[in-house]
């Protein structure tokens, strides 16, 4: 059986969760059991933080591309 601080590291893995769950741990607790995601995740928060940035550059490289010939299509 999975332990749930093992299912926590995997679910905080993805960017959006990390997100909700930093701002859930902001505004509505302070209890310091509930970990922020950078002390549960430790060196491999690296890892959501590369897929977002790839993500966004990858979205803006195809924005650009697109742009000029983006007003024909609507």
């Amino acid at each position: 059986m999975l332990e749930p601080i093992r299912i926590m590291r995997v679910i905080a893995l993805n960017p959006v969760a990390q997100i909700i769950e930093d701002i859930r741990h902001a505004l509505v607790t302070e209890d310091p059991r509930v970990p922020w995601t950078s002390t549960l995740l430790g060196a491999r928060i690296a890892f959501p933080l590369a897929v977002t940035v790839t993500v966004a550059v990858v979205g803006l490289a195809v924005f650009q591309r697109l742009a000029p010939r983006f007003s024909e299509s609507l």
